[in-house]
């Protein structure tokens, strides 16, 4: 729960303003590439703060299969551990590929939402509100 809260909001939080950033102010027809390179971004740096959460889901998941007795007590007990043997660095192990794959994920997923949010909005099609987002 720890890595997707952080990982979502962190995703979700830079989306917008990112886009804005690009050049995206009109959110009715902003095209399609400036959110392409929103949700890359967002998904990159979402990633890049939240790796040392995927470290800890990962080796929290491996000891959770072990024969007893566990290596983690907690999740803070399995941060401490990997923090004293590997140091901050340890941290951010695999961090390029995590990232990489948010860009990938991201660049598509929060575009494509977008995108067809505003073009079903755009088009009369449904109205702001709870259809239009679920």
């Amino acid at each position: 729960m720890l890595r997707e809260i952080t990982y979502s909001s962190i995703r979700s939080g830079f989306y917008e303003p990112i886009k804005v950033l690009l050049g995206g102010t009109d959110r009715h027809h902003t095209s399609m590439h400036v959110k392409i390179v929103a949700g890359a971004t967002a998904g990159l740096l979402g990633s890049a703060f939240t790796t040392p959460t995927d470290i800890l889901k990962v080796r929290l998941q491996a000891d959770g299969i072990r024969k007893k007795p566990r290596l983690y007590r907690n999740t803070l007990d399995c941060f401490l551990q990997l923090y004293k043997q590997q140091g901050f660095t340890g941290l951010f192990t695999g961090a390029t590929p995590n990232m990489m794959r948010a860009v990938c994920l991201t660049s598509m997923q929060f575009p494509v939402y977008d995108h067809t949010k505003h073009t079903l909005l755009n088009y009369n099609i449904l109205n702001e509100g709870f259809p239009l987002h679920s």
